[in-house]
């Protein structure tokens, strides 16, 4: 690819015209684009350097907008601000500022799902651009249904709003900001005299296609403003919209709150109002606990130090296991399943054999050992076989010279399915009829917990709650995809070294899989660019240690962020029905808890994170009588597993919602409620387990109760548009494996050549401070100088076995 910096118009345009050659000015979207499949061209064509195309200036009676000035430019003009708050209000939803600096007006209108454009539409923005054939200016919501393509946008127009306006602005998505719409609206009415004198409603962003809603601006127009009817409007809105549905939302959602929002934001209300519950008493300010410590660096002295990683990272110099690069490195890829439920009837790799620059091609033929992985049970295919059980499942892996041609070789494999029906509800999972995602069933897991008497307990209650709670799954979201590189040592040792959190367990399995012995074998898996139980699982190894096999030089594979998210290990989603009681009080007398866990295609650690979800089924509090019950079944919804927090984030969620719920039905404080019922230092679990004494929970509730912010303003925020609330939630969790199951762990000692003293630990540094601590204990242990200590740690080669890096442990047991 090559980038060419034209410095006229005339010259990006003949540019354009030798074909395959694609606009950039902030290039903030190309990523995007590429990750989603879309080609990259022979030629970018940067426009940064065409004059006149920048700036903001009066232009008849409005503002005329240089397509290259910046969404941040734009957010700061002062006359934008003063005469465009519509505008102005859409620019802080679009990207997040680092993105709005780069990010040009131009390309955002340009590529026609940007944010501002329901905005620009209800503004009625106009466009100049040029082409061969020469300038032109159209309104926006005309431009938008030309072809695109072939011109360039030199300015965007935008008249200045009559001063009897209304209007509204609301971008719904997964962030306020930072991320793409999942829909946005943007309206305005103009009021003469008590009546609508026009009206512009608009929505757009992301996949829904910007357009105007000219049936529902007709509705309201001439009507009287007191006298509009608000819900048929909504209802004419709704049914105007245009919407896709996708894995995000559904079209019925799109549709829904987007005409929620215009309705609400113009003045006609929230829908569907529910009359309030009692109100919460008002939280008074604490003093703060006696002994509070504030940790800051003025006020910690010498106990303020650098982490020994932390200048390298800073800079960009450290190297991670993905970094790695060498002269004869092959790139390898892995195939991944299009369709979510199927048996595999054939796989034909002949025509990606074939390709010049492949150097192997990999399937399920190759593994010379058990072709199944797993932390708590071996049910997942390294490579599949018979099924495929979710979309992204494994099928086959390429090594190429390069990599755009080991995707070329992915695109030759051809591989037959059958579908099967897809079973997404986990709850339908369990039915009789379903389909079995495995031959078993889909019933993986079934648990239950109960002490004292739960009858007695709701029969001597003065409230009870009764909710449902669902928590979806979730992205870890690691700044280093899953990835590494592998390669065979001249005495035969497989060294696969890749992002993990417990190299002589990865090493276990993947001595399994191919057949090896595990000293034939040796895994590398520090330093790792985040985890957060995410790579907990076996990742890329097996496709990276087969190939480097099978070809017997270098193999690095990388997941690039959308493959990470299509394949990746996400957070278990729980469906959590809860009943709480409690006395006059507010004192816990009963909780009974039900769940139902989705596992996705694969065990891995979904029934521990289950049993841990049970486990803290009552939180922080004391409760005498529990009964408590889970299920875990297979769906076809991706892979689940460990993600910081294991099950207890899902039950606090639901547990904290029931104690705010009590706490109004008792006309208790959020704090007071809790406080009458936090567990006290020692004291076992409701399972009966021993728990550390050095919880501090009541200085914790203290110190938040103590906290400012309790007397910041709430309530509806000035325009309306946002509800401003405080509340407060305590999230109860242990750190290390518990008490059940072993949790042993070991290090080492020795005198480096060059006099350091090396700490050898198998445990894993992915961003949480490990170095730090190891140099702390060490240097504490033996009176030496900090900087006397060399860390070393995942590499199964050097360190000794010091279990997983999981659990907020690596800390507790190198204090050990």
């Amino acid at each position: 690819m090559q980038v060419l910096r034209p410095t006229s118009i005339a010259d990006a345009l003949a540019i354009l015209a030798g074909g395959n050659a694609r606009l950039v000015a902030g290039g903030t979207a190309l990523q995007l684009e590429w990750a989603k499949g879309l080609p990259k061209p022979r030629s970018l064509v940067d426009i940064g350097h065409i004059g006149g195309l920048k700036g903001i200036v009066p232009a008849g009676n409005g503002l005329r907008i240089g397509a290259l000035t910046t969404l941040g430019a734009v957010e700061r003009d002062a006359t934008v601000r003063e005469e465009l708050p519509l505008l102005a209000a859409a620019l802080r939803a679009t990207a997040g500022p680092a993105v709005r600096n780069l990010a040009t007006v131009g390309g955002n209108v340009a590529g026609r799902t940007g944010c501002l454009l329901p905005a620009l539409l209800t503004l009625d923005a106009r466009v100049e651009s040029s082409c061969v054939a020469g300038r032109r200016t159209l309104p926006l919501s005309e431009w938008l249904r030309q072809e695109p393509g072939g011109e360039i946008i030199e300015a965007i127009t935008v008249p200045v709003p009559d001063a009897h306006v209304r209007w509204t602005h609301r971008k719904i998505g997964l962030r306020a900001a930072f991320t793409p719409s999942v829909i946005g609206a943007a309206g305005m009415i103009e009021i003469v005299d008590g009546r609508v004198a026009a009206a512009r409603l608009a929505v757009g962003g992301g996949m829904v296609t910007p357009a105007r809603l000219g049936g529902a601006e007709a509705l309201l127009v001439g009507q009287p403003f007191p006298g509009v009817d608000w819900n048929t409007l909504r209802a004419a809105i709704e049914g105007e919209i245009v919407a896709p549905d996708d894995a995000f939302r559904s079209a019925r959602y799109r549709r829904k709150v987007a005409a929620n929002a215009l309705v609400h934001g113009l003045g006609g209300g929230k829908p569907d109002a529910q009359p309030s519950r009692p109100r919460t008493p008002a939280v008074r300010p604490a003093t703060p606990p006696a002994g509070e410590i504030r940790l800051t660096r003025s006020n910690a002295g010498e106990r303020w130090h650098m982490r020994p990683d932390g200048p390298a990272k800073i800079e960009g110099r450290l190297k991670y296991l993905t970094d790695h690069r060498q002269p004869d490195m092959l790139v390898g890829r892995i195939l991944r399943a299009a369709i979510p439920h199927a048996r595999i009837l054939s796989i034909d790799t002949s025509a990606a054999e074939a390709l010049p620059g492949v150097a192997a091609v990999v399937t399920h033929r190759d593994i010379a050992g058990s072709n199944a992985f797993g932390i708590v049970l071996q049910d997942q295919a390294a490579l599949c076989f018979d099924k495929v059980r979710y979309v992204g499942d494994a099928v086959a892996a390429v090594a190429a010279v390069d990599a755009e041609t080991a995707e070329r070789a992915l695109g030759l494999i051809q591989v037959r399915y059958a579908p099967l029906p897809v079973v997404s509800d986990p709850e339908q999972a369990l039915s009789a009829d379903a389909e079995p995602v495995h031959a078993a069933g889909n019933l993986q897991t079934s648990l239950g917990f109960e002490r004292g008497d739960i009858a007695e307990g709701f029969a001597r209650a003065a409230h009870v709650v009764e909710a449902v709670y669902e928590t979806p799954r979730q992205m870890h979201g690691f700044m280093e995809t899953e990835g590494g590189h592998a390669f065979v040592d001249t005495d035969g040792t497989l060294n696969v070294c890749a992002g993990g959190q417990y190299g002589l367990r990865d090493r276990l399995q993947l001595s399994r899989i191919l057949g090896l012995p595990e000293e034939k074998i040796r895994v590398v898996t520090s330093p790792t660019g985040g985890a957060f139980g995410g790579k907990d699982e076996l990742t890329v190894q097996p496709a990276l240690a087969l190939l480097a096999l099978k070809t017997g030089r270098p193999v690095r594979l990388q997941l690039d962020r959308a493959e990470s998210v299509l394949a990746g290990a996400k957070r278990n989603a729980m469906t959590i029905r809860m009943r709480t009681a409690c006395d006059a009080d507010g004192l816990l007398l009963a909780q009974e808890v039900q769940v139902i866990s989705d596992a996705g295609a694969y065990a891995s650690l979904g029934p521990a994170v289950l049993e841990t979800a049970l486990e803290h089924a009552c939180g922080p509090y004391m409760v005498r009588n529990v009964r408590t019950s889970g299920r875990l079944a297979y769906t076809n919804n991706g892979v689940c597993g460990a993600f910081r927090g294991f099950g207890a984030n899902q039950m606090a969620y639901a547990v904290e919602c029931q104690m705010d719920r009590l706490a109004a039905e008792c006309r208790l404080d959020v704090l007071e409620i809790r406080r009458r019922n936090m567990r006290k230092p020692g004291t076992r679990g409701y399972l009966g387990q021993v728990v550390a004494p050095s919880e501090r929970l009541e200085e914790m509730l203290k110190a938040a109760a103590a906290d400012p912010i309790w007397q910041r303003p709430r309530g509806p925020s000035d325009d309306g548009s946002e509800i401003v609330g405080i509340g407060m939630a305590m999230n109860y969790q242990g750190n290390g494996l518990g008490t059940l199951p072993p949790d042993p762990a070991g290090g080492a000692l020795r005198l480096a050549a060059d006099g350091a003293i090396e700490a050898l630990y198998g445990l894993d540094e992915m961003g949480q401070g490990l170095l730090t601590s190891i140099r702390s204990a060490v240097a504490a242990a033996l009176g030496c100088g900090r900087d006397d200590v060399r860390p070393v740690t995942g590499d199964t080669g050097r360190t000794p076995e010091s279990g997983s890096t999981t659990a907020s442990r690596g800390t507790f047991v190198v204090w050990k």
